[in-house]
């Protein structure tokens, strides 16, 4: 039965901003463009299908969790975003838990810089959301266009997003919730200028004094690009979190990059506990440096050290569009604390070991059982001689050899002391992958890797999952001794089937294997452009 989650009748209008007037770069905007979308048959075939009150007019877009399309309802007759939940999601109550969230999050939310919900639901075992129609496209798609065109954005324009964004995250902050996943693909604009923050999925209430989590290994809390130090290290987050994920969008948003990048989530985060961002003026010399300076606040490692409040930057960025229109932006000056170019206590003490400082990090701070999902993605390093006493849990286990750098006896301790606990299923599941991913990456260990090979098999009469990655490990060992044709025989003629199922290293895995057996070094096999994995580390 649905729901209604707000009183359209307080809907809030955006008050007019000179700001706002003509700052969208109409060459790379076409929200036309957005309309004409491709669907494939399944969806062309939706089209003008009922459901309850709403008429199904075309897909806007699908994601992980949920496809959305553009319908009509009835009653209000209005056009509106419909989110339907992925069936194969609905049986599992954690993501059904989160989807709720999405829309309980933003249902108290009647801000104009905030994607509207209207109601939620279930008809015949189906989940949905209403929400707002935004026609537009998201800055993650705007910024990608003007890079193509080897184009900035410019100041205007980013202080305009800047301002209503902080606005939509100030209202939020207010009502005691932190968005937790602020980046550019949740920013949706058109091509008037006007700014609307999406996807409160992840998002954490406070309710009665108590902070509601979501937490379960698979679920990402927060994208690696943009999470805050504290977020990575699971501990308790306020607004605050959010600003520092606000000044990292921002930065990107400014110089076309993120200040750090990897290539896992692994490498990611470290820099974000340990590494100080590059200098955004040093990226781009045309930017005013009070600018700079206010990103860069934003995104000091402490939170102490950052703004406090959205409310608080909103006034340095009310300030500096102001000058800007007068063209006085570069005399602004914001407050500032030696932070700004201060190394971190753990840079300072193991200079160019990061690894090493964040392991010491986490047996210092006890954080080697917080339940950070999207960690489990990330890549192999180099061993670690160290001994491996048994931990309270297989969880605990399994984290521990991800922070001490990837040890072959790691992985083997979380099976030896936790593969007869059948409550631990799970974990030494997961430490069989990566002992798996880490024959593969030495040539030397063939031997070895056939023997997991068939320990994934075993393990893939319980989860097809387990059996595509011992098809993609043997795929990956006959190209590596350059038989081609063996390698795409164990890949099959269906790549996508292997790309839905895997995430993380593995996609690495499935992407350099393509290169190898359908481009291959001179030639060895059709490139199958259609057929290509298009996965990796988001």
């Amino acid at each position: 039965m649905p729901r209604e989650a707000v009183n359209e009748g307080h809907r809030m209008t955006a008050p007019h901003d000179p700001a706002d007037d003509s700052i969208i770069d109409k060459t790379v905007f076409s929200a036309a463009e957005q309309q004409r979308k491709l669907m494939n048959d399944d969806a062309q075939s939706r089209v003008g299908q009922l459901f309850g009150e709403f008429k199904l007019l075309r897909r806007l877009g699908k994601g992980g969790m949920a496809e959305v399309w553009l319908a009509e309802q009835s009653k209000p007759k209005r056009q509106v975003a419909l989110k339907f939940m992925h069936a194969e999601l609905m049986s599992d109550s954690l993501y059904v838990k989160r989807f709720e969230r999405e829309a309980d999050a933003a249902a108290g939310l009647t801000h104009p810089n905030i994607v509207q919900v209207y109601s939620t639901g279930t008809i015949d075992g189906q989940h949905y959301i209403v929400q707002e129609f935004v026609e537009g496209q998201t800055l993650r798609d705007y910024l990608k266009k003007l890079s193509t065109q080897q184009k900035k954005i410019t100041v205007t324009a980013a202080l305009q997003v800047m301002r209503q964004t902080a606005a939509a995250l100030e209202a939020a902050a207010a009502k005691g919730i932190v968005h937790r996943d602020i980046k550019p693909e949740n920013i949706m604009l058109n091509e008037k200028g006007m700014v609307k923050v999406a996807d409160f999925g992840l998002a954490q209430i406070e309710q009665g004094g108590e902070k509601l989590h979501l937490t379960q290994a698979d679920t990402t809390m927060g994208t690696p690009l943009y999470m805050s130090p504290e977020q990575i290290r699971a501990e308790k987050l306020d607004q605050r979190s959010d600003l520092y994920s606000f000044g990292v969008m921002s930065y990107h948003m400014l110089c076309g990059q993120t200040p750090f990048k990897g290539e896992s989530a692994m490498a990611v985060a470290v820099q974000h506990l340990n590494e100080p961002p590059p200098s955004l003026f040093e990226r781009r010399s045309d930017l005013p440096k009070p600018l700079c300076h206010l990103v860069h606040k934003l995104i000091r490692k402490k939170p102490d050290d950052r703004y406090q409040s959205f409310t608080e930057v909103l006034e340095d960025i009310r300030t500096m569009s102001k000058a800007n229109r007068s063209g006085s932006l570069s005399e602004v000056t914001i407050a500032a604390t030696s932070a700004d170019n201060e190394s971190s206590p753990v840079r300072r003490i193991f200079g160019q070991s990061p690894l090493l400082a964040l392991t010491l990090l986490i047996l210092l701070t006890g954080t080697a059982s917080a339940g950070v999902g999207w960690l489990m993605r990330a890549k192999i390093g180099a061993p670690v001689a160290t001994p491996f006493p048994k931990e309270p849990t297989a969880k605990d286990q399994y984290l521990k050899a991800i922070f001490l750098g990837n040890s072959e006896e790691a992985w083997k301790a979380v099976g030896s002391y936790y593969r007869n606990d059948g409550n631990e299923k799970l974990w030494v599941q997961r430490a069989e992958e990566q002992l798996m991913l880490f024959y593969l990456r030495d040539k030397n260990r063939e031997a070895d890797a056939l023997k997991q090979i068939d320990v994934l098999m075993t393990l893939g009469n319980e989860d097809k999952r387990f059996f595509l990655e011992a098809r993609l490990a043997r795929a990956y060992l006959a190209a590596g001794r350059g038989d081609f044709p063996g390698a795409r025989f164990n890949l099959g003629g269906n790549l996508q089937e292997f790309e839905s199922a895997l995430t993380g290293s593995w996609i690495d895995l499935l992407q350099e294997l393509w290169r190898k057996s359908y481009v291959g070094p001179a030639g060895n096999g059709p490139a199958r452009p259609d057929n290509r994995p298009s996965g990796g580390v988001k």
